[in-house]
């Protein structure tokens, strides 16, 4: 029978390179044969998580948690297919499961606090988190990200600080101060730190109004410009960077630039009124106090 498992998963794991359904099925008619052979389950979930399915994955899992419900990496997995199906009550019920000594399973337990609304739990268990564990940066980036959220803003600073003192900079981190600063008006440090985290600032369209309205607030016009260009050029149909586009175009006098845009904009039937009543308007307020 052993022999005959190891040859049923060799056979799955050929199958899944090229056609995965395949595998699926070889994987179903061994559990008709062998219906107690966890090992099967684990595969099956194994070739359904990697598909990203991961209510089927979980299914498996789930088999083999009712099996031997003291095997921890069978929680894990539960766990983190329910965090990624975004069934976050279910995730946080497997999480409680684990020890705290488990690193992994303690980050992905504060994402599930967090996404359930319970953020000054995530905060308090993170803090503990990068006390006890530092070889990694992902915590310190979610609790700073968790800090800024709750606009605890001296906590960003000291743990970017301390984060740096391990790890050197991370872009990710300096952005974060960086918005710590926008928030608070500090234009010339808001500067300084998403010009050297433009990687992250170059990834989300609303990053690129940020440093943008910063490059502006500070005189360097043409740097938002070109960087309100870049954002068109990168994201075509987030209309809020045409908008401020106009808006820097007609503070400073450049009415046939500004007219080009707008011109534009008809084109693809959409008009300033119509992009003003957008979320994408985050920023707007502040842009009509320049």
């Amino acid at each position: 029978m052993k022999n005959d498992i190891t040859s049923i998963l060799w056979q799955a794991r050929y199958e899944s390179e090229t056609n995965w359904l395949k595998a699926v099925q070889t994987l179903k008619d061994a559990l008709m044969v062998y219906p107690e052979e966890m090992k099967l389950y684990d595969e099956l979930g194994n070739l359904y998580f990697n598909r990203e399915l991961f209510k089927e994955a979980a299914k498996q899992y789930e088999v083999m948690y009712s099996a031997n419900p003291k095997d921890m990496e069978v929680v894990f997995k539960l766990a983190f297919c329910y965090l990624l199906d975004k069934n976050f009550e279910r995730s946080l019920y497997y999480f409680d499961k684990i020890s705290s000594d488990m690193p992994e399973a303690a980050y992905n337990k504060c994402i599930a606090l967090h996404r359930l609304g319970r953020g000054f739990e995530a905060i308090f268990a993170l803090e503990k988190l990068t006390e006890e564990f530092t070889y990694s940066v992902k915590p310190f980036i979610l609790l700073a990200k968790l800090y800024l959220e709750y606009e605890r803003y001296d906590k960003v600073i000291t743990l970017v600080e301390k984060t740096e003192s391990l790890f050197g900079p991370i872009p990710e981190l300096t952005f974060i101060r960086g918005t710590v600063y926008f928030n608070t008006g500090q234009w010339m440090k808001t500067y300084i730190d998403y010009k050297n985290s433009e990687q992250v600032v170059r990834s989300n369209p609303l990053y690129y109004r940020m440093y943008s309205l910063t490059c502006e607030r500070i005189g360097l016009t043409q740097k938002a410009v070109s960087l309100l260009q870049s954002c068109i050029k990168d994201f075509p149909f987030f209309y809020g960077a045409y908008y401020d586009l106009i808006k820097i175009y007609l503070i400073h006098g450049r009415h046939d630039e500004s007219m080009k845009i707008v011109d534009k904009l008809f084109k693809k039937g959409i008009t300033l009124s119509e992009i003003e009543n957008t979320e994408s308007q985050l920023f707007y307020s502040v842009l009509n106090s320049l």
